[in-house]
C-alpha cells in the first residue's frame, strides 16, 4: 500500500480526523480506513484515538520521524542524480521563515550573477530544525537563529540582535512617563508579578526564539492567561500591537512599537536574567563538495547585511575584537 505521510502529517496538525479529511479533500470514513490498514500493515497504533484532541502514539511518533527521514533522503537522492545526469549544480539553502524573504532575493540576485548556471532550492524552515536539516543531507548551508555541536561543520555569526519583552500599552503596566520610543534602547525594568495573567503571544517550538520563551518559563513562575502561538516572528510583533498579548522577542527600532498609523502600542522591558540578545549564524560542512560556493555565498550575505541600510542597525564586536555592523 503506497504510504501518505500528508494523510498523517494533516490528522497530527488537526487533530482530528474529520477535519484533516475535509483538508485533504477525502471523505472522512477514506481517511479511517488508510489509517487502518498502515495500522494492520505495520502491526502498531499509530494514534490514540480514545485521547481528546487526537494523538500520536510513541509508535506513531517513531513511524512519522523515520518515514519523513527516508522520504527526505530520497528527495535529496534523486536531486542529486539530476544534477549529475544534467551536469549541473544545485545548493539548497535552509533558512527562518521571517529572513527568508529579507535576505535572500538581494542576495541570489547577486550571487546568480556570478554564477549564471547553479540552481538554488531555497526551503523555508523552523530555525531549531536547520541543524538536523544539515546533518541529514536535505539543506547545503543554514541561515538562521540555532546551534549545533557537529563536527566537520563550518560558523559564522552573521547578526546580533537585542532582545526584550514587548507589553502592549493598554495592559497599563507602565508608569505616566513611560516613553515607549526611548524603551527600546533603555527598557523598562519589570517586576515578574506585574506579567501574572496577562495573555502572552508565544513562538513555536520551530523557531529560534523558542529558547527565550522557555527561559522566561523557567526563571519566572509567571501565571499566562490565554496562549496564542505562531510560527511567525512578525506575526508576534503585529499581535502584539494590536494587544493581543505581550511577548519576547527582537524589536530593531521605535517603529516596530507603532501601529500602522504612526501610534506608539507597546513598550520594551526587561526581567533581570533573561536573555538580552541572540545571535544569527550560517553553517555549512567543511567537507561538503561544493564548500568554496558555500563560502563565497555566507561572504556575500555578510556582506550584504554590513552594507544594508536599516534602522535596526545595532554596533557589535566580533570575537577578533573587529569593529562591525550588524543588523
Amino acid at each position: 500500500m503506497p504510504e501518505r505521510l500528508d494523510y498523517i502529517v494533516a490528522i497530527v496538525e488537526e487533530q482530528n480526523i474529520t477535519r484533516a479529511a475535509r483538508r485533504l479533500f477525502i471523505t472522512q470514513p477514506a481517511l479511517t480506513k488508510y489509517i487502518n490498514k498502515l495500522e494492520e500493515e505495520y502491526g502498531i497504533i499509530l494514534f490514540d484515538r480514545k485521547s481528546s484532541p487526537i494523538t500520536l502514539t510513541e509508535a506513531g511518533r517513531v513511524f512519522l520521524e523515520e518515514k519523513t527521514r527516508i522520504e527526505i533522503a530520497e528527495q535529496n537522492l534523486r536531486h542529486r542524480l539530476e544534477a549529475l545526469k544534467n551536469g549541473s549544480v544545485t545548493i539548497t539553502v535552509g533558512i527562518g521563515h521571517d529572513r527568508a524573504p529579507r535576505w535572500i532575493p538581494k542576495l541570489l540576485q547577486e550571487f546568480c550573477r556570478r554564477y549564471p548556471d547553479i540552481n538554488f532550492m531555497i526551503k523555508g524552515a523552523g530555525e531549531l530544525s536547520l541543524p538536523d536539516k544539515l546533518r541529514s543531507g536535505e539543506i547545503d548551508a543554514a541561515f538562521g537563529v540555532f546551534e549545533s555541536n557537529e563536527e566537520n561543520v563550518e560558523w559564522r555569526y552573521l547578526t546580533v540582535e537585542k532582545l526584550s519583552l514587548v507589553v502592549p500599552l493598554a495592559f497599563g503596566i507602565f508608569p505616566e512617563d513611560f516613553l515607549p520610543e526611548e524603551s527600546v534602547d533603555r527598557p523598562y525594568i519589570l517586576k515578574p508579578e506585574q506579567l501574572n495573567g496577562l495573555d502572552y503571544i508565544s513562538p513555536a517550538i520551530t523557531m529560534g526564539a523558542y529558547d527565550s520563551y522557555q527561559a522566561l518559563r523557567q526563571l519566572y513562575s509567571i501565571n499566562v492567561g490565554r496562549q496564542i502561538t505562531t510560527t511567525s516572528a512578525r506575526s508576534i510583533r503585529t499581535m502584539i500591537i494590536h494587544g493581543l498579548g505581550y511577548g519576547y522577542g527582537f524589536i530593531g527600532s521605535a517603529s516596530d512599537l507603532q501601529d500602522e498609523n504612526g501610534v506608539f502600542r507597546a513598550g520594551c522591558c526587561i526581567l533581570p536574567g533573561l536573555p538580552t540578545r541572540r545571535f544569527t549564524r550560517a553553517a555549512y560542512h567543511s567537507d561538503h563538495i561544493h564548500v568554496d560556493l558555500l563560502r563565497e555565498l555566507t561572504d556575500m550575505l555578510e556582506q550584504q547585511i554590513i552594507n544594508a541600510d536599516s534602522p535596526s542597525k545595532i554596533y557589535w564586536k566580533n570575537y577578533q575584537n573587529d569593529d562591525r555592523l550588524f543588523v
